[in-house]
């Protein structure tokens, strides 16, 4: 398993340049979450507002929440999402139609209420239900005791991976707002720890796929192949 994570890793640090972009928002040099915000905004998970910020410390609303998860998977099966105050012309609906989908729309009800600010258990949620995590272990924090077993859970295996963190009093504050800056941060390390989901699939399938691809790469007899064959094999 740590080679696995070992290939993982150098993959991640091959396909993506390590430095730092260079993207003059005017409210984020210094910002604790730059690179994290360079990153998501590179990416095209987020966007800037017109004169050049970013507003780090603006609050990620439900319908923010879910258009950048939408920009992070790119793509999966749609079904249409129905809420009393959503409109088909909405430019969230594909997200949300996307979220349906692919199971992992953890809104219920007859409202969505797009413009409420999204909380941390939310992403929490959501994440588990894109990649799956399948942890026994219930959190430790402070005031996340009247919460479900799932969602507890939910937070530990979160929690173990470094996607998402307590705060120094040992509290969750799981109905706490999220900002701008501290999405593209948990995006970041989701995207860089559990990869980008594909189809939902489960992180277990997809770590049994590179296992499988390993062992396919271990069985090759290299010499075989002519010497220039080989250093293409090797770059492979």
């Amino acid at each position: 398993m740590k080679r696995i994570i070992l290939i993982a890793t150098l993959f991640l640090l091959i396909s993506v340049p390590f430095k730092s972009f260079a993207l003059n928002f005017t409210d984020t040099e210094g910002h604790w979450a730059e690179r994290e915000i360079d990153w998501a905004y590179k990416k095209g998970y987020i966007k800037g507002y017109p004169g050049g910020e970013f507003k780090p410390m603006k609050n990620v609303t439900r319908a923010e929440l879910y258009e950048m998860v939408k920009n992070l998977l790119k793509g999966g099966a749609k079904s249409s999402a129905e809420f009393k105050d959503v409109k088909d012309t909405d430019w969230y609906k594909e997200a949300l139609d996307l979220a349906k989908g692919g199971n992992y729309l953890v809104h219920k009800g007859d409202y969505f209420s797009p413009d409420t600010s999204a909380t941390r258990m939310e992403v929490v949620r959501i994440l588990n239900q894109i990649y799956r995590l399948d942890e026994k272990t219930l959190d430790n924090f402070k005031d996340t005791e009247t919460l479900a077993g799932s969602d507890r859970r939910s937070i530990y295996a979160l929690q173990t991976l470094g996607i998402i963190e307590g705060y120094e009093d040992g509290t969750f504050r799981p109905e706490n707002s999220l900002t701008r800056a501290q999405i593209c941060a948990i995006l970041k390390r989701a995207a860089t720890n559990l990869g980008y989901s594909k189809g939902g699939e489960s992180i277990e399938s997809i770590k049994k796929e590179l296992e499988d691809k390993i062992r396919d790469a271990e069985g090759i007899d290299i010499m075989k192949y002519s010497p220039s064959s080989a250093e293409s094999l090797n770059y492979e």
